[in-house]
């Protein structure tokens, strides 16, 4: 016997999104292209974005179907410059470009202004005025330091904590803490995105350089990758979570040790705070290219048109505070809904590859 209940349902009155966008653009060139600048400004502000609405009674039996209730606008802009230098010998040119884009939800669904989706212990919230989804739930306030301290300070009912342990920041000030206190965390949407692109030609030989990197995002992560001796996988500490509280460590970055199913790893690990939150700025040396064309001459003797010997690298060295995972990583996809264990920190590591090429044309 196999059993089971649908719960989902169809909408056919479901149409397509709607967008109105504004694009503003500006190109230059000075001193005969050897500056070429770029800047561009967009504003698209879409409707009718497909989302299950908040209003149906849990009465209904079935879960909402999707419905064109949802609206969310995008502002941005991105700007470029590129210096070509040329002498007799050599040729040069050094690329920039930056960029930025903010989201803000104007509608979320009927009468309804915010949604809070469970993430594993912490929370994800979607609020109208607000980036589309922000981390939601506890800010610490640093650790017990002693039994006084613990007498002194706000807790979760409870939770019996101990020296080591995570504070939560009181802040309605009603000295207990409690879903009152939960507020926005982070937001994970990258901000200031850049790259640089550096180019050389000298007779035969050329060099190609590019950078890229983000200068702000926040990024929430589980798992045993974060937290020691993390459920059902192995009583495991890494070498980046040994910076944890002792009488003599007391600004650490994380909590005690503790068990798994203790009072202090529920307060510490089982609680939704930004002990998650990492600094996922980084700068990458995303490609190097270094090549040499053999000239005329040598290739017209071996009977083809053109050959190029070249060494390849990618993904060679990045700088980021998050080193223990690829600082890229995001727990959301395309539809900007997380998924069940995306934020676990069990991503493939960041393949570094080396290479050589060989171009002939004939």
């Amino acid at each position: 016997m196999v059993g089971g209940a649908g719960t989902n349902i169809a909408n056919p009155d479901i149409g397509w999104e709607r967008s109105a966008k504004l694009n503003i653009g500006l190109d230059a060139g000075l001193f005969d292209n050897k500056i070429v600048a770029t800047f561009d400004y967009f504003r698209s502000t879409t409707s009718n974005i497909l989302a299950p609405r908040a209003d149906v009674p849990f009465i209904f039996g079935a879960a909402s179907p999707d419905y064109n209730v949802a609206k969310v606008r995008n502002t941005g802009w991105e700007a470029s410059v590129t210096y070509n230098l040329r002498s007799k010998d050599v040729t040069q040119s050094f690329s920039l470009n930056v960029a930025d884009n903010q989201n803000k939800l104007l509608k979320l669904t009927g009468s309804a202004t915010e949604t809070i989706y469970n993430q594993d212990v912490f929370q994800l919230i979607r609020r109208v005025g607000s980036p589309i989804t922000q981390y939601y739930g506890y800010e610490t306030n640093g650790f017990f330091q002693n039994q006084q301290d613990i007498d002194n300070s706000p807790k979760i009912a409870g939770n019996n904590v101990q020296p080591g342990d995570l504070k939560f920041k009181d802040l309605n000030g009603d000295g207990i803490i409690d879903e009152k206190d939960k507020t926005i965390l982070g937001n994970p949407f990258p901000r200031y995105t850049f790259g640089f692109t550096y180019r050389i030609a000298y007779k035969g030989f050329d060099l190609s350089l590019f950078i890229q990197g983000v200068g702000k995002r926040d990024a929430f992560l589980r798992g045993e990758l974060v937290e020691p001796f993390h459920y059902g996988y192995g009583a495991t500490v890494y070498e980046h979570q040994t910076d944890i509280w002792s009488p003599s460590n007391p600004n650490a970055r994380y909590p005690i040790l503790a068990n798994i199913g203790s009072p202090s790893n529920t307060n510490n690990w089982r609680t939704g705070s930004d002990l998650y939150k990492y600094d996922a700025a980084y700068v990458r040396l995303k490609n190097i290219n270094i090549g040499y064309s053999f000239s005329p001459a040598v290739t017209k003797k071996l009977g083809i048109q053109r050959l190029r010997l070249s060494l390849i690298g990618q993904n060679l060295a990045t700088l980021s505070k998050l080193k223990f995972i690829d600082p890229e990583t995001s727990e959301f996809g395309n539809n900007l809904n997380p998924g069940s264990a995306s934020n676990s920190a069990r991503q493939y590591p960041l393949p570094v590859f080396y290479g050589a090429g060989l171009d002939v044309t004939f």
